[in-house]
């Protein structure tokens, strides 16, 4: 009995020092570069496109993933007066905070960590953005060139693949299916917060910028808006016609006209050119 059980004991030893070999061989293939996505489980809830970001300084769930979290999680939501700010100086103002239970892997491979995640409206297509600090707080070793993540469960090293070849191929087959005649699927960037667009097919290089923070329902509303009314924008020199010097609004005339309060007792000089 003694001597089974010092087997087993060996065998676990034996279990350990294999999975100490952190990530997978890289076999007949080049090194993955994509972003890395995983999924983890808030509050018992499974989410996913979850985007490890080494060079974000805070943590940040997008709205339109905070929404979907249950009701009394939504109501521990915190006001908060910070500003964020992006690496080419754009700021944006979170909605809010809240700290969140988040479990990487299955049970016994998990580990948990509450996080206290900032609330952010933004057209992003991820759901949330863990940043540097929590990456090293939950012990991940991201590596794009696996496209993985080794991190440090309750038993042990663990690897994660990166959910983003997934994630692509599913947003690939709905752009297919929804809008066949778009074009290619582009994956927005987390801090890119503009967006340009083109309102007159006649002048294409003539672009709008919106904010890509708007969420989707809204973005569309306001692209319809501005196409519908293209009409009333200057899209060339000829449609500058002038501003009238009276304009009649609801039956009263106002004055447009604009004068100069000169001194009339002084005499206008000429310049003459050198």
């Amino acid at each position: 009995m003694k001597e089974k059980k010092l087997q087993l004991k060996k065998l676990m030893i034996l279990i350990m020092i294999i999975e100490e070999m952190i990530f997978p061989p890289i076999r007949d293939r080049a090194p993955f570069v994509d972003p890395i996505l995983i999924s983890v489980q808030v509050h018992g809830r499974h989410v996913w496109k979850v985007l490890l970001d080494g060079g974000a300084a805070c943590d940040i769930i997008y709205e339109h993933c905070f929404i979907k979290l249950r009701k009394e999680t939504r109501e521990r939501m915190r006001d908060i007066y910070k500003t964020l700010s992006g690496l080419s100086g754009e700021q944006v103002k979170p909605l809010g905070e809240i700290s969140l239970l988040i479990t990487l892997g299955e049970p016994p491979h998990h580990k948990s960590e509450k996080i206290t995640f900032l609330i952010v409206r933004s057209d992003s297509p991820n759901n949330m953005l863990l940043g540097r600090t929590k990456i090293a707080g939950l012990g991940m070793i991201p590596s794009m060139m696996h496209s993985a993540v080794l991190y440090q469960s309750e038993v042990g090293p663990r690897v994660i693949m990166s959910k983003y070849q997934d994630v692509r191929r599913c947003e690939l087959v709905k752009r297919v299916k929804e809008t066949p005649l778009e074009g290619p699927l582009q994956v927005s960037e987390c801090f890119n917060l503009e967006e340009k667009i083109i309102i007159n097919s006649r002048y294409p290089e003539q672009t709008m910028t919106i904010g890509r923070q708007l969420l989707t329902k809204a973005k569309q509303e306001l692209i319809k808006l501005l196409k519908d009314n293209a009409i009333v924008f200057a899209w060339q020199y000829s449609d500058m016609t002038g501003i009238p010097r009276t304009l009649k609004i609801r039956g009263t005339n106002f004055i447009t006209e604009h004068k100069l309060n000169e001194d009339k007792k002084i005499t206008p000089v000429q310049h003459v050119g050198t």
